[in-house]
């Protein structure tokens, strides 16, 4: 079994598993289960990572983890060393010759691994994410990604899998006449990961506290919401505080930002948390925003879903997928548009009867999440029941 990851601390993952440690990472683990799937069904599996500033290759048990340290790029070089990385899986994997490949990271870059077809391994799509953002016209280069996944990968595929809607129907856009087998899935949790999180009902009203949780990048909307918390600054000060949860490229300059604009009282940057960090975050918190901007390709957005599992509202736009299954305890907003974000935060504050049914809408929306019929491992079970049987 071959499995490109996205970016993945593997081996550590391994080890707590087999240790029992507790878990130190927060929401749905795709690579926890994917180890557990492989331990039961006996596999032997090479997984590609790419993780923090430091590349191994370590062997243990019936898995190989091969981490690769990637830089910050950007532009040319970005598209170049994602190039290079997924030509170095493709060496690695026909050195392997795994029967299977399991794609899930560098969506943009599977075609480099077209040549696999040739050793008759089976190709099995794990969609994490849009194929293309649904909000934008495609730039010349992405059009050239997307048209060469269509054709060498995505219309060869053996089975797929995918964490909404809204993907299913990007796929079968592309793959043209052919009928790949295709299994939905929902991201999953434990119930018992929410558990002592004080209900949002309890939190005293004022300041009313806004939670950001996931990477801090430009497209994740960081700034969009910085400019929220700035202008209700000035607006209406003291009424609302903002907590960003989450590591990413942007940290540092968000937190300059954050100082320059004299917004540290208000802008709370919690960095990465660790699932008691993340609770104890959330017991303070109002309501959940998740402002994803068109330009992101976004996945299902886990931390909408968070949200909802927390007891919190959800404010957020048609960029996020989740928001087709979470509509009930949602605010939805225009996408890219700040001042509603800003509209929408306020009026959660100002209207406690709006802000009390999206609420207790959470309640119902939760069982759906705790489901193991909609989990990523029962789909991927369906996805290699219905891999054609590779004759010798």
């Amino acid at each position: 079994m071959g499995y490109i990851s996205g970016p993945s601390d593997a081996d550590r993952i391994y080890e707590d598993l087999k240790s029992g440690s507790p878990r130190t990472y927060f929401g749905t683990n795709y690579m926890r289960q994917f180890l557990l799937l492989m331990e039961e069904i006996g596999a032997e599996a090479l997984i590609e990572t790419w993780h923090g500033d430091r590349g191994y290759r370590r062997k243990i048990g019936n898995f190989t983890f091969n981490n690769v340290a990637l830089p910050q790029s950007r532009g040319l070089g970005h598209h170049l060393r994602d190039f290079f990385h997924l030509l170095g899986i493709l060496w690695r994997f026909l050195l392997f010759r795994p029967d299977v490949v399991v794609l899930t990271g560098k969506q943009e870059y599977w075609w480099v691994l077209a040549p696999l077809r040739l050793t008759r391994a089976r190709l099995v799509a794990s969609f994490h994410g849009m194929i293309w953002p649904p909000f934008q016209p495609l730039k010349g280069h992405a059009a050239i990604l997307r048209a060469l996944n269509q054709h060498l990968i995505l219309r060869h595929l053996a089975a797929a899998v995918s964490t909404s809607h809204r993907i299913s129907n990007q796929i079968r856009e592309l793959e043209g006449s052919k009928r790949v087998p295709l299994f939905e899935h929902l991201p999953s949790w434990n119930a018992e990961q929410f558990e002592g999180i004080v209900p949002a009902g309890e939190v005293k009203p004022s300041p009313f506290n806004i939670m950001f949780m996931g990477r801090i990048e430009r497209d994740k909307g960081v700034y969009d919401l910085l400019e929220v918390a700035a202008t209700l600054s000035r607006q209406r000060p003291g009424e609302f505080d903002f907590h960003f949860c989450g590591d990413g490229v942007e940290l540092s300059n968000l937190r300059r930002s954050v100082e320059e604009r004299g917004l540290a009282a208000t802008v709370h940057l919690h960095g990465y948390c660790a699932p008691d960090d993340m609770r104890r975050v959330m017991s303070l918190c109002h309501a959940v925003v998740v402002p994803t901007r068109t330009e992101c390709p976004a996945g299902f957005e886990m931390t909408c879903a968070e949200a909802i599992l927390s007891g919190r509202p959800l404010v957020t736009s048609a960029v996020a997928p989740a928001l087709d299954y979470l509509r009930p305890a949602s605010v939805e907003v225009a996408p890219d548009a700040v001042d509603a974000y800003r509209e929408a935060v306020v009026r959660l504050k100002d209207d406690p009867v709006i802000y009390r049914a999206k609420r207790e809408a959470c309640a119902e929306l939760r069982s759906q999440f705790f489901d193991y019929e909609k989990s990523w491992d029962h789909a991927m079970r369906l996805a290699f029941r219905a891999l054609p049987v590779r004759s010798r």
